[in-house]
């Protein structure tokens, strides 16, 4: 199953990604049955972490 969530917002993230890039996904989220497992093989497949700041009242997720 594959859920897509579009953002029509003329502000924020979003438009300022599709104004750089073009129209593309500006964010993705991944459900695993072990966010342990799948961060540590994202890291050893070359990928790199970031950091999330949450502001009030946001949840904070680590990507």
């Amino acid at each position: 199953e594959i859920n897509f969530i579009a953002n029509y917002e003329m502000h924020g993230p979003a438009a300022y990604f599709a104004a750089e890039h073009g129209p593309s996904a500006c964010g993705m989220g991944f459900r695993v049955d072990d966010a342990s497992i799948a961060y540590t093989q994202a890291m050893e497949r070359g990928g790199e972490p970031v950091e999330v700041h949450a502001g009030p009242m946001e949840l904070h997720i680590p990507a």
